[in-house]
């Protein structure tokens, strides 16, 4: 900023003609010569410089996050649920327990002795022990031990309907059930023991009072009650005890 060469007091931009190229200090009156008016400078930390909007100032649409509906349809990666079972539900319930335990090596290292007899005699000469009641008993924990290796139990709530299935090697014991039909859930001891130790089951009692066991042979009775507690949870069923109940 130029300054007036008596007094030295700063001159402002209207201070200056630029026509007769002359300037008037504002505090003596000095008139003294001058080039062009200076060009006005930009208020130092304030002014209308910072109070302009910027051009991005408007913030963006909102972006929608929510997952498509066809995706809480598809079954969820499993993830660990409670004692053993592994949820994967989505928009209906999906359970599922593998068989394969500690057990199953037990069961099938006892299926390849008792078979590996069969296969001695078929070697020397004697396939008459194909009818014997060994053969027999020998195919059945062939069956049993690949089953306690590939199978799982499944239980499945769609539409109205609750579905207990085992497999993909085919095993006794699935149900199919229709929910409306469902009046309580309940756990009972079972009359099956194993090993000495006592197994529950998971028993659905129908609006007429007839009894359909749901899930069978469960190793704990903390496991059984879990199991009713979420069936019950899908089906909007209140928990209350039963007669016989455990």
């Amino acid at each position: 900023m130029a300054v007036c060469p008596s007094c030295g007091a700063p001159l402002p931009p209207e201070a200056f003609d630029g026509a007769l190229g002359l300037a008037q200090c504002p505090a003596c009156g000095e008139v003294v010569e001058a080039g062009p008016e200076p060009e006005p400078e930009p208020e130092a930390l304030g002014g209308d410089w910072f109070d302009q909007e910027p051009a991005y100032a408007e913030p963006p649409p909102a972006m929608d996050l929510e997952p498509p509906p066809a995706a809480l349809d598809r079954p969820l990666s499993r993830r660990g649920g409670e004692h053993g079972w592994l949820d994967q539900s989505g928009s209906n319930m999906v359970l599922v327990k593998p068989w394969m335990s500690e057990i199953s090596w037990g069961i099938v290292l006892f299926a390849v002795i008792w078979n590996s007899f069969i296969v001695m005699g078929l070697t020397s000469g004697q396939p008459g022990i194909l009818c014997t009641p060994h053969a027999w008993i020998g195919l059945v924990l062939a069956y049993w031990s690949a089953a306690m290796f590939i199978d799982e139990t499944t239980i499945t709530w769609e539409g109205r309907t609750l579905k207990v299935e085992h497999g993909p090697i085919p095993w006794w014991g699935g149900v199919e059930l229709d929910g409306s039909d469902i009046d309580q859930l309940c756990v009972k001891v079972s009359s099956v023991k194993i090993n000495k130790q006592p197994r529950w089951n998971v028993v659905a009692i129908a609006r007429d009072g007839k009894e359909r066991t749901v899930v069978r042979l469960v190793s704990t009775e903390d496991e059984a009650r879990w199991l009713e507690r979420r069936i019950e949870e899908q089906l909007d069923i209140v928990d209350r005890r039963v007669p016989g109940e455990a």
